[in-house]
């Protein structure tokens, strides 16, 4: 686990991150009780805004039909087409592997906020219905997506591989969501409620006994089966910083040393603060400027 989040030390982070986030978030969740009401506001206010950001990204970029076909009319030459559409098939592959990879994490986040919820009503937040809204455009822009996929944009080989990856991720957030049933209910945030409450059943036994153990193989089998196939590149490298920043603020300092992640959590708190202040900075900037150019 030392090696996690390597990415975000540059204020970004890939899908995989994310991933192992949410592996974390299933065998040491933060206890979001002992926290201010403000300070979880502030951090659910940051997750919404860069969830929608990213939603609107993955929509514009989401390819429509022909759309989003190259356009031969000018006759490129054969390799300037070849590099083209190779150019788009990664960027589409980028994408849609993104959305797939993501999704536990907003599965994963939208159940603990709802326990957290059902323990504590006397912080009369309301996560649920952000929480909850997210979940759902998130796996309705992922269905679209693998819908839409044809051959003009992706190799049939490469097609059965993001569709494989989906189930497989699909499959594995039952199982992460199995272990915070465990304190809750939260099938309904589960792609198929009714497996992940069969794996919590057969999961009751295991963690009772042998926890620690269940726990990291779970990290280590999830960035094993998943993760292999993921492109190099972040699709939304920046807004999925800001998602793993704002729940991983939801952690106390010291909550996470026995995982090795001291380091790394201040690491991704100050780059979360200082990109909070280059946004304010830009915004002062942008109403100043015109004010300057007018005088």
């Amino acid at each position: 686990m030392q090696d996690f989040f390597k990415s975000s030390m540059h204020g970004k982070m890939h899908a995989r991150d994310l991933l192992q986030l949410s592996c974390l978030l299933t065998i040491e969740p933060p206890d979001l009780s002992v926290k201010s009401k403000d300070d979880l506001e502030a951090y659910l206010a940051l997750y919404w805004s860069s969830s929608r950001d990213r939603l609107d990204r993955w929509q514009f970029y989401l390819p429509h039909g022909d759309q989003n076909v190259p356009d031969n009319r000018q006759q490129p030459s054969l390799d300037a087409s070849e590099a083209r559409d190779n150019t788009c098939q990664s960027r589409v592959v980028s994408l849609i592997a993104e959305m797939i990879v993501s999704e536990p994490l907003t599965r994963v986040w939208a159940a603990i906020l709802s326990c957290s919820n059902q323990r504590n009503p006397q912080h009369d937040m309301p996560p649920q219905c952000v929480a909850e809204h997210i979940v759902s455009f998130h796996s309705a822009l992922r269905q679209t997506a693998l819908s839409q996929l044809d051959t003009k944009l992706v190799d049939s080989e490469t097609q059965q591989q993001l569709h494989s990856l989906a189930e497989c991720t699909l499959r594995w957030t039952d199982l992460l969501l199995a272990h915070i049933e465990q304190s809750g209910p939260v099938s309904r945030f589960a792609p198929n409620s009714e497996r992940c409450l069969d794996f919590a059943e057969d999961l009751r036994g295991q963690l009772e006994h042998h926890q620690q153990t269940a726990a990291a193989l779970t990290i280590k089998s999830a960035r094993k089966a998943i993760c292999d196939f993921l492109p190099l590149q972040a699709f939304s490298g920046k807004l999925n910083f800001h998602i793993g920043a704002s729940v991983l603020q939801s952690y106390r300092a010291g909550d996470l040393d026995s995982w090795g992640l001291a380091d790394p959590l201040c690491a991704v708190r100050l780059l979360s603060n200082l990109s909070q202040c280059e946004g304010l900075i830009e915004a002062s900037l942008h109403e100043f400027m015109p004010m300057a150019s007018s005088g």
